[in-house]
């Protein structure tokens, strides 16, 4: 039965017997502190029959003991207790009031116990959200390692490039470009810094032809992310180290991170993407670099470790977000406390995994 049933039976209670023990609905509407206090000291004293071992159970003086039971008596207009020089024993018409107030204190104890194990145990769902710029290899070494440390916790990953608010989002956290989240008291720590790189398949160039300059890119179809500085316009602005250029490719294409990706393995065009996310294909020969000597101007990638505050973090998030700093920027200290004691293991495990160059920030 849950803690309103329990209130709408004390409230309308058929039986007049039993409503003339039972507190009014203007009582148990107006609950306070104090109230919930005396409910307590109420439910140990008929446990422990005794206002000195209630005392000292409570940690309270025995005459607050006794104040509060003749607070709860004089509310609810009823004896609760038979004293005697020997025994405090419950009187026959406070017994159902006993039995519901027990269980409604019950259930808070379990809420509360709930809430604190939530705070220093990995238990619960993490809510995570990944921006698809963040290599597949990297989330899944981490995935990999964050399970080693909380076995008993489920993981929802949601990979998105939409702005997001954490007041009105439910996520824990997010591994995404710091101008997604629009929190203002969020708090961000960089993983890594990502440069974009030009980058087509090997059938699209030898479909279209090589490309050796920069002009080149006016006879071909540029694959762009929607959050580039060409959202509005097809140039692209690149930088050979001595002069910077406008480009205007023959055709564009505007998509998300994700469509990008395979965009550019099917061959549609040139695509502006992260080196970080292309790595693999490129060391598979997927794709192939363009233009190497030139750099895309005002296109670095900055993927940030986001959650919404510092205070009270979940045991979960809290393991999450410092096995993710270790493996992804691991010269970097933590400062939060590991709380599992196999993090150090799994620590060396997963990190020894990862590439020395995909750390850089």
């Amino acid at each position: 039965m849950t803690v309103v049933r329990h209130l709408r039976f004390l409230i309308a209670c058929e039986d007049t017997k039993d409503a003339e023990i039972l507190p009014s609905s203007s009582h148990m509407e107006g609950l306070n502190m104090d109230q919930l206090i005396e409910l307590r000291v109420f439910i140990t004293l008929a446990k422990l029959k005794s206002f000195r071992k209630t005392a000292d159970s409570l940690g309270m003086a025995c005459s607050t003991v006794s104040r509060a039971i003749s607070d709860l008596e004089g509310r609810t207009r009823m004896r609760l207790f038979n004293r005697t020089t020997r025994s405090v024993i419950l009187t026959d018409a406070a017994r159902k009031y006993y039995e519901c107030c027990a269980s409604i204190l019950e259930q808070l104890d379990e809420a509360e116990s709930h809430i604190v194990s939530e705070t220093h145990e990995s238990t619960g769902t993490l809510n995570l959200l990944v921006h698809p710029v963040l290599a597949a290899g990297d989330l899944v070494r981490l995935l990999g390692g964050y399970k080693e440390l909380a076995p008993c916790v489920n993981v929802n990953i949601t990979l998105s490039d939409k702005r997001i608010d954490f007041m009105t989002e439910t996520y824990d956290v997010a591994i995404v470009p710091p101008e997604m989240v629009t929190t203002t008291s969020a708090v961000s720590r960089t993983l890594a810094m990502s440069s974009r790189i030009l980058v087509a398949s090997p059938a699209y160039l030898q479909a279209h032809g090589p490309i050796h300059h920069a002009i080149d890119l006016q006879e071909h179809t540029l694959l762009h992310p929607p959050d580039s500085n060409v959202e509005t316009s097809r140039k692209i602005a690149l930088f050979d180290g001595m002069q910077s250029m406008e480009i205007e490719p023959l055709t564009s294409i505007f998509c998300n991170e994700l469509l990008l990706s395979a965009c550019a393995l099917a061959g549609l065009g040139v695509a502006a993407m992260s080196a970080r996310s292309v790595e693999a294909d490129l060391a598979a020969g997927r794709l192939e670099q363009v233009l190497p000597e030139y750099e895309m101007h005002n296109a670095d990638v900055r993927l940030c470790l986001i959650y919404p505050s510092r205070h009270l973090v979940p045991a979960r998030c809290r393991v999450f977000i410092d096995y993710a700093m270790h493996l992804l920027r691991p010269n970097v200290e933590t400062t939060l406390d590991p709380v599992n004691q196999n993090f150090q293991l799994a620590k060396a495990m997963y990190a020894s995994e990862l590439p020395q160059e995909n750390c850089a920030v």
